[in-house]
């Protein structure tokens, strides 16, 4: 803070300083900046660029020196600016990182997560589905699709021929397909995401 003494010569460098003199904000500056510097540096942290937030602290400064009405305040004015600077960055650099929220999440990050539910609840929907379709239907499903069995073998478990298992197959599918889709689900883009 400047004694007595000094705030004759600070008044005189702020009326230099308003006069255009690049000389007297310079020793602005000078005298100045340690502790605006400070000031950011505990609002900001470590990550900021200190020194790029110095020099907009003293460029809002001269922006609006017209304004400080008593030369005595000047430190109190500047300080005020270098917190709004702060508050500026920190708002700033909190909607970059939102924005990059949303950016990692448009690349797949979170949308994965919002896939993983939509599949649960395509499965879930496909299960319900394939419970609605004719018990004897159903287990011909699951014999020839979950449980690999050929079409040789659905026939003999069936005790039927190779063309009444694939006639069975088929009416088993289409129920399915019609189960699907009254629940909202394209059979063809299940079978490609089963597949």
């Amino acid at each position: 803070m400047p004694t007595v003494a000094e705030a004759g010569t600070e008044a005189e460098r702020i009326a230099r300083a308003r006069e255009g003199d690049l000389a007297a904000w310079g020793e602005l500056y000078d005298r100045h900046a340690p502790e605006v510097a400070q000031l950011l540096s505990r609002t900001l942290g470590p990550e900021l660029d200190l020194e790029d937030a110095v020099q907009e602290a003293f460029l809002r400064l001269r922006e609006r020196f017209d304004k400080l009405q008593k030369p005595a305040s000047l430190r109190s004015y500047l300080l005020g600016i270098a917190r709004n600077v702060a508050l500026d960055r920190a708002r700033s650099a909190a909607a970059r990182g939102a924005r990059e929220a949303q950016v990692e999440a448009r690349r797949g990050l979170a949308p994965s997560a919002a896939d993983e539910v939509s599949r649960a609840e395509r499965r879930a929907l496909a299960r319900e589905a394939l419970a609605a379709v004719d018990p004897e239907l159903r287990s011909v499903l699951a014999l020839r699709h979950l449980e690999g069995t050929t079409l040789a073998d659905l026939a003999a478990t069936l005790s039927c021929s190779v063309p009444t298992a694939r006639a069975r197959l088929r009416e088993a599918a289409a129920q399915l397909a019609l189960e699907l889709r009254a629940r909202g689900i394209d059979p063809e883009e299940l079978r490609h995401e089963l597949a």
